[in-house]
């Protein structure tokens, strides 16, 4: 069964190209095709993001009709369990679907439509609101050039140079003739930020418990990071934080920087669970134009031929 992951943009081009009424018959034909068509808890989150609350129910209405009634892990889940199993031989041994409420939720929402997810739209957006000032100024962040009366994003960028510097000098990171090691790495340790310090998930309840397990205080942010670095040094080498820092690096390379490029991001943290990512981003298809071991795994929705693939009325 290969697994077909859409990510938001990806999703929306589907919304265009096939009549509503179909949408069950296409997520049957494609499984008796061996295709699993999946969504994450990123991009049920964008869809309810939609300032429209019309079009928004119906984004999500029409994603429960569509997409398999498993949803894959948050990417807090993800790397939480990397951390705990990692996946040597590129084979992940753990499960790579969501363990919260939200999971069970959706699973009932595919084959009742009566069933909804309850949710608070103003704390959704609370979150994303930092991630895109982040993303607005990522360049800044990365090359030290933020308005010092900035505070958050001051702090942010001194604190990740800061990190950067103290991995380098302990020999921590790995050697690449590939990538620009201070911007690459600035970016590793800003994601890891972002999701063990700032915990900015669909749900930030894993990291609570993972770092209750560490025995860490999940509010003494100046020992996270240190601890996560020298704990867990793989994560610096493979793994969910660099799938989505390759991401950022292509576009910080290219100047092309916009508010929603750290949520673009952290759908890259599925790269090596599924078989495909199917997009309409023009990012991704940068990316993948710039790394070839993407060239097979993202698809953009240009390439494909819906005839073929999907239902048709």
């Amino acid at each position: 069964m290969s697994s077909w992951y859409f990510e938001t943009s990806g999703f929306n081009y589907l919304l265009n190209s096939i009549d509503f009424g179909s949408f069950l018959n296409t997520r049957e034909l494609q499984h008796l095709r061996g295709r699993q068509l999946y969504m994450s808890p990123i991009t049920l989150w964008e869809l309810m993001l939609t300032s429209d609350d019309v079009k928004s129910d119906f984004l999500v209405f029409s994603a429960q009709n569509l997409f398999s009634e498993k949803m894959l892990a948050t990417p807090t889940e993800l790397m939480t369990r990397y951390l705990r199993n990692s996946y040597p031989a590129n084979k992940v041994g753990y499960d790579i679907y969501t363990d919260l409420e939200i999971g069970q939720i959706w699973s009932r929402m595919t084959t009742d439509n009566s069933a909804r997810v309850q949710y608070n739209k103003l704390e959704l957006k609370k979150k994303t609101s930092i991630l895109r000032q982040i993303s607005r100024n990522l360049s800044s962040i990365i090359f030290n050039n933020v308005n010092p009366k900035n505070d958050l994003l001051f702090s942010i960028s001194k604190i990740v140079t800061v990190h950067y510097e103290c991995l380098r000098a302990d020999g921590f990171l790995p050697k690449s003739s590939k990538y620009d090691e201070a911007v690459f790495f600035k970016l590793v340790v800003l994601f890891a930020m972002l999701f063990f310090v700032l915990r900015i998930d669909f749900d930030s309840n894993v990291i609570v418990d993972f770092w209750n397990e560490e025995g860490v205080n999940p509010e003494d942010s100046t020992k996270i990071l240190t601890h996560l670095f020298e704990n867990y040094p793989e994560i610096l080498k493979r793994g969910p934080l660099l799938e989505m820092a390759i991401m950022a690096y292509n576009q910080v390379k290219l100047c092309d920087t916009n508010r929603g490029l750290l949520l673009d991001s952290y759908h890259m943290v599925y790269a090596p669970y599924v078989d495909f990512i199917v997009t309409g981003d023009d990012g991704f298809s940068s990316l993948k134009n710039s790394e070839c071991h993407y060239e097979k795994k993202i698809l953009h929705v240009s390439e494909l031929n819906f005839k073929d693939i999907i239902y048709l009325n």
